[in-house]
């Protein structure tokens, strides 16, 4: 099984401990850190690789531009994708970022809205995609809902003809908290169950977690190390 790592903050890590655990266990990893250009990766990667673990580049926006990328994305945020020709690269496709107060109910009536506008730049997205994959290894990562829900958005990439391209899908039992996590764990696996029989397992990856809030900052995570212990052997039992 292959582990990769999302640093959304890499500045709050002690590599140091990090590099020193992953050697000392010979455990090996791919770290995607967060980062808005080619020379800010490079100044993680020097700091962090070591002979367990490999850097890779994760791309984002200022806040302004909306952070993630999208079809709502300028075309000029999106051509910063180029920059990073030649890399491992992690494109997050995700809605701009909102400027609501988060909470379950505000996600919820969020994304409702989304779900019937159309990204403007989503063709625009797609072809650089397509363009950076010719010489760039990219893992696509995206919510687990219907093509049809994300395509219009232009937060779904289609991996299937381009060999240098690899589906990420979140499956994060904890970002809709206590009460609802029943019902969202039962169908976040349902639907890992179906994208392992529709598409190519050896192209496909889980993300679990969450492990600790990220820029949103009041996201739901783990509570007990039980928790992800139980999410990842769901995540071997597939194959």
């Amino acid at each position: 099984m292959k582990i990769i790592f999302w640093s959304e903050f890499p500045e709050k890590v002690d590599w140091k401990s990090v590099r020193k655990l992953f050697l000392g266990a010979r455990l090996k990893a791919e770290i995607y850190i967060a980062c808005r250009s080619r020379k800010e990766f490079y100044l993680w990667k020097r700091k962090i690789e070591c002979g367990e673990i490999t850097v890779g580049a994760w791309p984002i926006l200022s806040m302004e531009e909306g952070y993630w990328f999208s079809g709502f994305s300028e075309k000029s945020s999106i051509d910063k994708l180029k920059e990073f020709s030649g890399l491992k690269v992690k494109v997050d496709l995700e809605h701009p970022f909102p400027s609501y107060v988060y909470s379950n109910l505000n996600l919820l009536i969020y994304y409702l809205r989304l779900i019937f506008l159309q990204g403007r730049n989503s063709e625009y997205l797609k072809k650089t995609i397509d363009e950076l994959s010719k010489d760039t290894e990219v893992i696509v990562n995206e919510f687990p809902f219907s093509r049809s829900l994300l395509k219009n958005a232009g937060i779904h990439y289609n991996t299937a003809h381009r060999p240098k391209t690899y589906k990420n899908i979140m499956l994060y039992s904890t970002i809709t908290g206590e009460t609802l996590k029943p019902l969202s764990k039962a169908y976040l696996r349902n639907f890992a169950k179906n994208a392992i029989k529709l598409g190519n397992k050896d192209r496909i990856s889980f993300s679990l977690g969450l492990i600790g809030t990220g820029i949103l900052k009041r996201e739901g995570t783990y509570q007990k190390i039980g928790e992800l212990k139980e999410d990842i052997d769901f995540v071997k039992s597939l194959g």
